[in-house]
């Protein structure tokens, strides 16, 4: 059964999933820029949602600077020391000419959509 919570700040929404093949998957919508002052808000959603598994949906996302580049790769290599993963999708074509020119694709997983992000969990 998918047990569902949600934490709802300026920046963001998260919703907590249970996925059989995966378990527990935490899916995180943010909307707006993504500043270094509003990192804490999404640090403080990570740690209340208690899993490893997160996928973030930045297809709202507007601005993401360097730190809030950073910010993901750290959560990506913490989840993967617990068994987990971090998971990027849907970004825009504005973010993805960001992570292509900052290189990110070397270091974080970043998907067209959820499909293709829960896919690769189980192959």
């Amino acid at each position: 059964p998918n047990r569902e919570y949600y934490f709802k700040q300026k920046l963001l929404k998260a919703v907590l999933y249970y996925k059989k093949e995966i378990g527990e998957v935490a899916v995180i919508f943010l909307y707006g820029g993504l500043e270094c002052k509003y990192l804490e808000i999404l640090r403080d959603t990570l740690a209340k949602i208690g899993t490893y598994n997160i996928v973030i949906d930045v297809s709202e996302l507007s601005y993401i600077g360097s730190y809030g580049i950073s910010y993901f790769i750290q959560v990506s290599d913490y989840a993967k020391d617990h068994g987990g993963f971090l998971k990027l999708v849907n970004p825009h074509r504005k973010l993805k000419i960001i992570f292509e020119f900052m290189e990110v694709e070397k270091a974080l997983d970043i998907y067209a959509n959820f499909s293709e992000a829960l896919s690769s969990w189980i192959e």
